[in-house]
């Protein structure tokens, strides 16, 4: 007499988990497979090249200085016929100091400023030969201003806290605790595409003055027109969240 096989729960189960395997085997492989076909990888490609086009003109349209003019047209703030009681020059590299120094120097020979405030810099700088030793930052400012016809006496330095981040703040807060005598009215000297930022510090932090903006130069002939503008855009939304 035969033996019937009898089929266990378990053998069912087993069958349908290796079906199951099978099947996404065949999922995974069919995907592939429509992965790297030819009309797949067509389509892969005019994706990449549209990106790479589109990356390459938002990177070099703004490069051209008329569009780059139009962009940070807006961080310009100028008023042509400026006049306070003093001029305070913000603080820059070179050669974008000596841009602000002869405006502020413009400012005092048309006697629209009685003086001009700078912020002290004792870091050593280039050798003076005439003076036999290096000179201070400060010093060379000052210099620059005598030479553009400043009487020394009409130069005041003041104590400003060093902040690599917000450094437009911590001047704006050194005119402040400075006492300022007398000053009611503060023209402020920067590079065009900074006086937004400049601007936007002094109010907050002095807002008893009237701060009057006198950009240096016009943005195109500046020496920091080609400098990214989108940073410059940020460090603006920073300073509008921290002053």
């Amino acid at each position: 007499m035969g033996t019937a096989f009898l089929e266990q729960p378990g053998d069912r189960a087993l069958a349908s988990g290796d079906a199951s395997g099978q099947a996404d085997q065949q999922r995974r492989h069919d995907n592939r497979t429509r992965l790297w076909h030819p009309r797949s990888m067509r389509r892969l490609v005019k994706w990449i090249v549209f990106l790479a086009l589109l990356v390459g003109l938002c990177t070099m349209v703004p490069e051209v200085p008329s569009v780059r003019a139009r962009l940070m047209a807006p961080l310009r703030l100028h008023v042509e016929d400026a006049q306070g009681d003093a001029a305070y020059v913000l603080a820059g590299g070179l050669p974008v100091m000596f841009e602000r120094l002869m405006a502020a120097a413009d400012l005092y020979h048309m006697k629209r400023v009685p003086r001009i405030v700078l912020g002290h810099n004792r870091s050593r700088s280039s050798h003076n030969f005439v003076a036999g030793e290096p000179w201070m930052v400060e010093q060379w400012m000052v210099g620059y201003l005598e030479w553009l016809g400043v009487p020394k006496d009409k130069i005041e330095l003041i104590d400003v806290a060093s902040d690599g981040l917000l450094s437009t703040l911590a001047e704006a807060r050194a005119v402040k605790n400075s006492g300022g005598d007398g000053v009611k009215t503060w023209v402020v000297v920067s590079s065009p595409a900074q006086m937004c930022r400049v601007v936007l510090a002094f109010e907050r932090t002095l807002p008893d003055r009237t701060i009057v903006p006198y950009a240096a130069t016009e943005l195109e002939y500046s020496s920091e027109f080609h400098h990214p503008m989108f940073w410059e855009y940020f460090k603006l939304l920073v300073y509008w969240t921290m002053a």
